[in-house]
């Protein structure tokens, strides 16, 4: 086990990173590293609507580049690694959520659930295009990781 909760954090963080093979640069900011950005107002919201577990540590937002992809896109993935939260009452206030997140985060308003998973206990939502802004504080806030 890390000898500090930050040598903790860092390596959850990189084991997700592992699992879910990226291929393009990406940057990771936990939600701590965010304060005073819309980005941490969404975490705010986040912990207001669902208040048990969501923390400044294991809700990360991640940036990644898809340079491979024409025309270049970026994407958005939020991620809470401790997130019970599955039940019908739960997934309309999700719902709530996700509109005002996808309004801060995108010029689309597009936000895609690709994981919610009571058992593990784990929510990912991604966003697609997001905001010029949004972006600049992601890679000025943010640890980059080089493409693989």
């Amino acid at each position: 086990m890390p000898a500090t909760e930050d040598q903790y954090w860092e390596q959850e963080y990189v084991d997700f990173e592992r699992s879910i093979c990226i291929e393009h640069a990406f940057w990771r900011a936990p939600a701590h590293l965010l304060q005073g950005t819309p980005l941490f107002a969404v975490f705010e919201r986040l912990c207001v609507t669902f208040p048990d577990h969501p923390d400044d540590h294991n809700t990360v937002f991640y940036l990644f580049d898809h340079t491979s992809v024409t025309p270049k896109m970026c994407s958005v993935l939020l991620r809470c690694s401790h997130f019970e939260h599955s039940s019908l009452n739960d997934l309309r206030a999700l719902t709530e959520f996700l509109e005002f997140a996808a309004d801060i985060i995108t010029t689309d308003r597009c936000a895609l659930v690709e994981l919610l998973d009571g058992c593990t206990e784990k929510l990912h939502v991604r966003f697609h295009g997001p905001r010029d802004e949004i972006i600049s504080i992601l890679r000025k806030h943010a640890s980059r990781k080089a493409a693989k």
